[in-house]
């Protein structure tokens, strides 16, 4: 049994981890939606719902930790890779497609490009909210 400053320890290094990772991950979900602005790809929005979602569940794992029970790191690491390898693979697709100006029209998306870059903004202030949860934000009158 590991005693109570190690995990705390570990604790902080899954975090500062975990930190740079998502740090990492919405500079590239932002620059692959700049790319990808005029085409409102729906595939783009499914990484970025499933991202989030990674990352709220990467939070219950440090819970767990701090509780002191047992996490399984390996389908964190198996997620986090196969979506870094899809945003790899369309950053790469988009920015060659981008010399050419050949690019496929997808469906229209339901959110406008400021409900979109709110949501990056929101991420990076740590106010969001599930993305099938959100609700539409309202004018005043």
């Amino acid at each position: 049994m590991t005693s109570e400053s190690e995990r705390i320890e570990e604790v902080r290094k899954y975090i500062e981890a975990t930190i740079a990772e998502i740090d990492g991950h919405t500079e590239s979900m932002e620059k692959l939606f700049k790319i990808d602005r005029w085409s409102k790809d729906n595939t783009l929005y499914e990484i970025i719902i499933n991202s989030y979602e990674r990352h709220r569940n990467t939070l219950k794992r440090i819970q767990k930790m701090i509780d002191g029970g047992k996490v399984e790191s390996g389908l964190y690491t198996l997620s986090a890779k196969s979506e870094m390898d899809m945003i790899k693979e369309r950053l790469e697709k988009f920015e060659n497609d981008l010399h050419k100006k050949e690019t496929e029209k997808a469906s229209e998306s339901k959110l406008s490009n400021s409900e979109i870059l709110d949501g990056f903004n929101e991420i990076k202030t740590g106010e969001t909210g599930r993305m099938s949860e959100r609700k539409t934000k309202q004018s005043n009158p």
